[in-house]
């Protein structure tokens, strides 16, 4: 299991330049994402603004468990974290932001010191709702509960939270719920946030929302 990039993946221009105040976007895709068609626009539009984009070898649900059965399913957050720090260990010193479904907001909940930037689409918040409909999450969970105690809600800490975060999805979609939850306890603990609720991914609105953050953050090293 590693880190690769996502020109080395899918065949597309590298970034030209090597700007040091540019962020390294890692994008986590998660089974049953109903958004990879529209993340992969944007990671192509990312490339073209000269950001790096990686992806984990290998899709997953990154959960903290580890006696989930063997399997692509299995690897579990202890592993991404220790796949970060490889990466970062081999290339040098990297601002790393986390593009992608469930799995990228629960995991910049878990460090937001390391991914201090975060932006869903689509994600599937409430993945335990699936519990027991024939899905992995059966062979992962013995019981609803188990999963609804992985969800990202349940790592929100309001004195230790990204610096940045962006999500959202169509309000027609069957993960609305999900989204609506995560804005209300966001809101109610005083984390500040961007909830975009539109028909399609607003691809600039997005764009502008990483640009705008990596500067802000590029100005207080200065």
């Amino acid at each position: 299991m590693s880190l690769i990039t996502y020109s080395e993946f899918r065949g597309v221009p590298a970034p030209i330049t090597d700007e040091p105040n540019r962020f390294t976007i890692i994008r986590l895709d998660c089974p049953l994402d109903s958004s990879t068609h529209d993340l992969e626009v944007m990671t192509e539009r990312l490339i073209e603004q000269n950001y790096g984009v990686l992806l984990p070898r290998e899709t997953s649900w990154w959960f903290k468990r580890t006696d989930a059965p063997i399997g692509s399913d299995s690897k579990s957050e202890r592993d991404f974290f220790q796949m970060v720090s490889e990466y970062v260990r081999s290339t040098g010193p990297k601002r790393l932001a986390l593009l992608g479904g469930e799995a990228a907001l629960r995991m910049a909940f878990c460090d937001p010191v390391r991914f201090p930037i975060v932006a869903t689409w689509d994600g599937l918040l409430d993945f335990h709702e699936l519990h027991g409909q024939g899905t992995d999450l059966d062979r992962i969970f013995e019981r609803k509960e188990q999963a609804r105690q992985e969800t990202a809600i349940l790592r929100i800490r309001p004195d230790r939270s990204p610096s940045a975060i962006w999500f959202g999805c169509s309000d027609d979609s069957p993960r609305y719920q999900g989204h609506d939850r995560l804005h209300e306890k966001l809101s109610a603990v005083g984390v500040p946030h961007q909830f975009v609720c539109t028909q399609q991914l607003p691809i600039d609105e997005l764009l502008d929302f990483f640009v705008s953050h990596e500067r802000k953050k590029a100005l207080r090293l200065l």
